[in-house]
């Protein structure tokens, strides 16, 4: 897909999700398809490590619920951010996205 002058050249927010990750991929071209890419690989690589450290540091008795509280702790920040990110979007700027 050819870069036109109303397509960016890089990659903006849309990193920040898989729906808009995707539309990125999409829309952006070729160079953002690589980033993201590189960028689930890389997540992916870290989930699977940590899970592997957390498994050998932890006794087995435990284990369930050493990994229900880091799940819920990781979760849990997904809607507090968004909650946060909104309500200071309200009070710090009303300017319209263009």
């Amino acid at each position: 897909m050819p870069q036109t002058q109303d397509q960016p050249d890089t990659v903006d927010a849309g990193l920040a999700d898989a729906p808009n990750s995707l539309t990125a991929a999409t829309v952006y071209g070729r160079r953002s398809r690589w980033l993201l890419f590189i960028v689930n690989c890389g997540a992916l690589v870290y989930n699977i490590n940590q899970t592997a450290y957390r498994q050998l540091l932890c006794p087995p008795e435990i284990l369930g619920r050493v990994n229900a509280t880091i799940r819920f702790l990781l979760w849990v920040t997904l809607p507090t951010g968004g909650l946060l990110g909104g309500t200071l979007g309200n009070y710090l700027s009303n300017r319209e996205a263009s």
